[in-house]
């Protein structure tokens, strides 16, 4: 068996996660469809310390989660509630808990070695760099394109200790030799698609399998190189269609949510 490092029940569905690679933390954005709140944390990734973000806005429902780094998390509004739109940003310091900055007139885009790559709300092509620490201007305004290309270029320096699943479809050749895989370890009929990634030490795999209502339920395996099993847990049950991302490592640690609403992290690394 994997070592479980921690586990926690948030109460309500996980509706995002993002990852601090420079401070080793997650941002994370849990709904609460039936009372109409979101609420915000920040976990500690080194020693699982949980931070409820401290919101004074009573409306969170109307906030969403943007991205995390360095220390700051970031959330946005909304433009047009109906259709969506993300409007404005607001930087929160953990674990300070303090609002460092808030602009209501930009639109995240991303995060760029240069800084924060945002859209004033009232153009529709000009972009302009801004100071994540401080929401300043820094007098750069640049294309789309080279937004683009400033958050691919980061992206492989940000997310460097990082591995996120490959997603294959049924009917692609490694979805088969996955499948394969899996029917004969553990007699499991993987049908829809597979998400994989492997270290030096596993190969970590999330299928889908049908119930006799022809319901999907999501399950988790991890076996070392040499095929012996060291978990095998079930994610999700009675789902109607197949998710993305539904593990990540970050830090020699395997996340991944648990029935909607609990983070559960395992060591990879002993």
């Amino acid at each position: 068996m994997l070592p479980l490092l921690y586990r926690y029940d948030f109460g309500a569905p996980v509706w995002r996660i993002c990852l601090d690679t420079v401070q080793s933390r997650l941002a994370i954005e849990v709904r609460d469809a039936e009372v109409l709140l979101a609420h915000f944390f920040s976990l500690d990734a080194r020693i699982f310390n949980l931070l409820p973000i401290q919101l004074e806005n009573t409306l969170t429902w109307w906030l969403g989660l943007e991205d995390a780094h360095d220390g700051l998390v970031f959330l946005h509004g909304y433009g047009d509630q109906q259709m969506g739109e993300h409007k404005g940003i607001r930087a929160f310091a953990v674990p300070a808990n303090t609002m460092q900055w808030e602009q209501d007139t930009l639109r995240f885009y991303g995060v760029g070695e240069q800084g924060l790559l945002v859209q004033p709300a009232d153009a529709a092509t000009s972009f302009k760099v801004v100071n994540y620490r401080t929401g300043a201007e820094t007098g750069e305004v640049i294309s789309q394109q080279q937004v683009v290309d400033a958050i691919a270029g980061f992206h492989e320096e940000r997310y460097k200790n990082c591995i996120f699943p490959m997603h294959y479809r049924q009917g692609e050749a490694y979805f088969t030799m996955v499948q394969e895989f899996l029917e004969a370890q553990l007699n499991i009929k993987a049908t829809g698609a597979i998400e994989y990634a492997e270290t030096e030490k596993f190969i970590i795999s999330s299928y889908y399998e049908k119930d006799r209502e022809d319901k999907l339920n999501n399950g988790l395996t991890v076996f070392d190189l040499r095929g012996n099993l060291y978990l095998h847990v079930t994610l999700g049950t009675r789902l109607k269609g197949i998710g993305t991302d539904t593990f990540f490592i970050f830090g020699k640690n395997l996340y991944f949510i648990q029935d909607r609403n609990s983070l559960v992290v395992h060591s990879l690394h002993f």
